[in-house]
């Protein structure tokens, strides 16, 4: 009971929202694709 007492009046401040992690994902995707199409480019000239 003195647990649920201290929890319900702890003000404790909520964790701040962590970045989204799709933009990074994107553009190391991104970075994939660009390398590849260099090497497609280099071999098919070399």
């Amino acid at each position: 009971m003195m647990f649920r007492k201290f929890v319900d009046t702890n003000d404790e401040p909520a964790a701040p929202p962590k970045p989204p992690i799709t933009p990074y994902i994107l553009a190391a995707v991104g970075v994939i694709v660009a390398v590849a199409i260099v090497v497609a480019v280099v071999m098919t000239w070399s």
